[in-house]
């Protein structure tokens, strides 16, 4: 809310008045300006974070003018409740509902949560609930009905000393279920498996309940409850784990329901069971490919489905890969496998299917390929995929001089026409002495000027040639060069020396007369005369 201060200026000159504002949650400028004898509006703000009743001042201060002081009285109400939607939820399900809340202040809110109705409403995410500066969380509220009468309520509120509570009101009311999640068993051909369905008695009070089987055509046949007792007495809110046994004694899906029967409160629960049969992988083989990355691989992939009789007939059939979704786009590009004949399942003949392999960087993984027959049977194949290391792109060469960096610089784009997030990196098997910048980053898309990468050595020792290889890696793509790094050749001064290297032909001549010159006998002399 918004308060208006009439304020004026009592001199005949321009003046300013300093603003001083005391009290939480009390908004404005820090100063005004006021003309000769102009009077002039003041705009206070009052907007609380919290609620309550406090003391509040507005001043206004100027040296010449003097100063005036008001003393207000600031009180903010509780903020009103959010009602949130009507939950109405089949007994024995859950049932969620989003709610949103937005920090106003600019520094984090770490949340704590008083919930009145334990029991029927909880926060699905974990805590601890935190919001970022001037940023909203929205949290999950799960509810799960206990009674068919009536309805059950929840206050939940959020707290944090910093600023006014968070307060929803939520409320929900049960209705008698009709389909529980499904039950899906696989079991290879000729064999059986067993599973559980699980059961929650919903309400608060024991109940007894009965188990049995619904036969709906005749594959239900396949399945068996192995409950020793059909009759059971449950205690409120505890679980019953269901055993139920599927076998697959062909390749043919199977249907039926457990029945879960309150008589007393005549409410039933309905499981649907489907069953599945897949080829024994044991007797499968698996298909293995390798290639060169950044070359092309077409091969023919014939599948005999095991387990098919000729009193199965022909039947149509689907295929589909499944990708560790960390390498879908990868192979959304690099693998192709077309069907080569018709989709007919058929004891008689092998499914034809033309598989090309494209890899653009290295890898080694193995993906599953399965096919799925119409009326019932699925065959799991591994196919094992390996793309070696790809031929060099390019050599680079880089001279420098003893202790001193020398770099080259190119630029790469991206083989698509989107940004792709990269690595570059030496492999450990390279030299020290080699470094690359940047990194890490966003290559950019192909047709553009591309991202520019800068390749640095410093040699350290003389008669050698360091080498590298330098890989660039994005999700889809690698580059690979060969870096070489050299001491600059030594090439000798051409042209004719400045420096005189002979002596003078009259100093060589006296060189010579006194190198030769006769020695003196110094014996003989001394002996004459004496």
């Amino acid at each position: 809310m918004g308060l208006d201060i009439a304020i004026s200026n009592p001199l005949d000159s321009h003046i300013t008045f300093d603003v001083f504002l005391v009290g939480d949650g009390l908004l404005g400028d820090t100063a005004i300006e006021l003309g000769p004898r102009e009077s002039a509006v003041y705009e206070l703000i009052f907007s609380p974070l919290n609620y309550g009743v406090w003391d509040g001042s507005v001043t206004f201060s100027n040296r010449d003018a003097g100063e005036f002081w008001y003393r207000l009285q600031l009180s903010a109400d509780k903020p009103a409740p959010i009602v949130l939607d009507e939950m109405r939820c089949e007994i024995g399900k859950e049932m969620q509902q989003t709610i949103t809340m937005e920090n106003p202040l600019g520094e984090p809110l770490e949340l704590e949560l008083d919930n009145s109705n334990t029991q029927n409403f909880e926060i699905l995410e974990e805590e601890p609930w935190t919001m970022e500066g001037y940023q909203t969380l929205s949290l999950t509220v799960q509810y799960t009905p206990s009674t068919l009468r009536g309805t059950e309520s929840a206050v939940l509120i959020f707290k944090n000393p910093s600023v006014a509570d968070w307060e929803f009101h939520v409320q929900g009311g049960g209705i008698p279920p009709t389909l529980m999640p499904q039950a899906l068993f696989y079991a290879p051909l000729g064999r059986s498996v067993s599973d559980t369905v699980a059961f929650r008695n919903p309400f608060s009070q024991e109940i007894s309940i009965s188990v049995s089987l619904d036969q709906l055509d005749a594959t239900s046949a396949n399945f068996d409850i192995l409950l020793k007792k059909p009759v059971v007495q449950l205690a409120g809110y505890a679980s019953l784990a269901i055993p139920v046994k599927f076998t697959a004694p062909s390749l043919d899906d199977a249907t039926a329901n457990v029945m879960v029967q309150a008589p007393a409160l005549g409410v039933t629960w309905t499981f649907p069971l489907q069953g599945h049969v897949f080829a024994d992988t044991d007797t499968v083989s698996s298909f293995h490919y390798t290639c060169r990355a950044r070359s092309r691989l077409e091969e023919s992939l014939e599948i005999e489905l095991t387990g098919l009789r000729d009193v199965d007939g022909e039947v149509p059939v689907t295929f589909e890969m499944k990708i560790p979704e960390a390498q879908e786009k990868l192979f959304s590009r690099a693998l192709t496998i077309e069907p080569a004949g018709p989709l007919i399942a058929s004891a008689a003949a092998p499914l034809k299917f033309n598989l090309t392999f494209e890899p653009l960087r290295p890898l080694n993984t193995a993906i599953q390929f399965l096919i799925h027959r119409q009326n019932g049977g699925v065959w799991k194949y591994d196919l094992e995929l390996e793309a070696t290391e790809p031929e060099i792109d390019d050599v680079i060469v880089i001279s420098s001089l003893l202790g001193q960096p020398s770099s080259v610089t190119f630029s790469l784009t991206n083989q698509f026409t989107v940004y792709t997030p990269y690595k570059a990196y030496f492999t450990p098997d390279s030299a020290l002495e080699f470094s690359v910048e940047p990194k890490s980053g966003l290559l950019e898309p192909y047709g553009s000027n591309g991202t520019q990468f800068v390749v640095s050595y410093t040699s350290t020792a003389y008669g050698r040639v360091d080498t590298g290889r330098l890989v660039i890696l994005t999700e889809e793509m690698q580059w690979t060069y060969e870096v070489r790094g050299t001491l600059p050749q030594y090439r000798p001064p051409d042209g004719e020396t400045k420096i005189r290297t002979r002596l003078p032909e009259h100093v060589d001549e006296e060189l010579n007369r006194l190198h030769h010159k006769p020695r003196k006998n110094y014996l003989r002399d001394q002996s004459r005369r004496a």
